[in-house]
């Protein structure tokens, strides 16, 4: 990986964690910066991320739209670098992989209210493809 590339990563991830100060954020761009950088893997990134937002899914705070808007804007800064594009596609299947988060019945859990339908958490990403389609113009994909 040349050093452009490494440059515009930390300087993605910097910019998010001014913007994004909660612990959960924080952890998930450290994650997504150290896959990024090729310092961890695909399945290991997803597993992270699931154990950062797991809890709060469980209880239905869906904090992890704020995960949805960080990928999207990834995307968006560095969308045209490849390896980047590469390692976040393997990072989402891999998302996609985990198992579903559960409530204390063993249920399933899905988004609440009119997001319901989107699926259960890791298995379906649910809401992930409208946080996509409603992200800003400037987003390299929209």
């Amino acid at each position: 990986m040349n050093d452009s590339i490494c440059i515009s990563i930390t300087s993605w991830a910097d910019a998010v964690r001014k913007r994004e100060t909660d612990a959960e954020s924080q952890s998930a761009v450290n994650t997504l910066q150290k896959l990024f950088l090729g310092e961890e893997d695909p399945d290991g990134a997803a597993r992270t991320i699931a154990t950062v937002y797991n809890l709060s899914i469980q209880q239905r705070s869906y904090s992890v739209f704020g995960l949805w808007e960080m990928i999207c804007d990834a995307v968006a800064v560095l969308g045209c670098h490849l390896v980047v594009d590469d390692r976040l596609v393997n990072f989402i299947s891999a998302l996609s992989e985990l198992p579903d988060v559960t409530d204390q019945s063993g249920t399933p859990v899905k988004p609440a209210g009119s997001w319901s339908g989107f699926g259960v958490f890791w298995r379906d990403l649910p809401v992930l493809a409208v946080v996509c389609r409603e992200a800003p113009e400037g987003m390299a994909f929209v």
